[in-house]
């Protein structure tokens, strides 16, 4: 402790004693004042210093995702514009009766580009039903369907991605493809017929997109 504080120590504690006896009434007088003093001595010193608790700063940071990451997280969702109805619309138009279900709608088909898309790996909310044999759906996928992903939405999705959402058709109903089973050799089978109507479509999606899109 430094001196000048003892000196205000003891002169307080005298007078604390004097008081008590009835004396010294000036000294008392100006207790307030040397006690005042003494303390700001005090608190100058570095016994103060080290006995006093320090402030501690707290800093938080708060972040913002960056633009960049909050497209990243809507860069799997597609939104159909009127000409992107209107094309699949026709799309469906040549496809039913002879490779697709007549009951598809074009709700059916754009959830499945939507789960394509998303990659989802849970059964779909909906299946599109092919009025193909088994040896015959890798070709519509792949010659067809994947790349009419692509052409539509710019998302790549693959074979494997996109079997889960579609059904060939046997003798009485329909089964769900087993991608194993239609990605063996042999089984990718595609009529001439199939060939040039998938090819068509394509080419038509390229010219609409290119149209109605720009």
């Amino acid at each position: 402790m430094p001196l000048t504080a003892l000196i205000y120590s003891i002169l307080l504690l005298s007078a604390a004693i004097n008081f008590d006896k009835g004396q010294n009434i000036f000294l008392i007088s100006h207790l307030s004042l040397i006690y005042k003093e003494s303390f700001k001595s005090f608190k100058n010193s570095k016994e103060y210093l080290l006995i006093s608790p320090s402030k501690k700063t707290i800093t938080i940071n708060i972040t913002t995702p960056s633009k960049e990451k909050q497209e990243q997280k809507n860069d799997n969702v597609f939104v159909f514009s009127t000409a992107h109805q209107a094309i699949i619309k026709e799309t469906l138009y040549e496809l039913k009766k002879e490779v697709i279900n007549d009951d598809t709608t074009m709700e059916d088909f754009k959830r499945v580009i939507e789960s394509c898309i998303s990659k989802k790996t849970d059964n779909p909310d909906s299946s599109i039903k092919l009025e193909l044999q088994s040896q015959h759906c890798a070709m519509f996928l792949e010659a067809f369907f994947i790349p009419f992903v692509h052409l539509f939405t710019l998302h790549k999705t693959t074979l494997k991605e996109s079997c889960r959402y579609f059904k060939y058709a046997t003798v009485e109903n329909y089964s769900a493809i087993n991608y194993d089973s239609i990605n063996k050799k042999g089984r990718k089978l595609i009529t001439n017929a199939h060939k040039e109507t998938y090819a068509k479509i394509l080419e038509n999606v390229k010219s609409q997109l290119s149209k109605k899109l720009t």
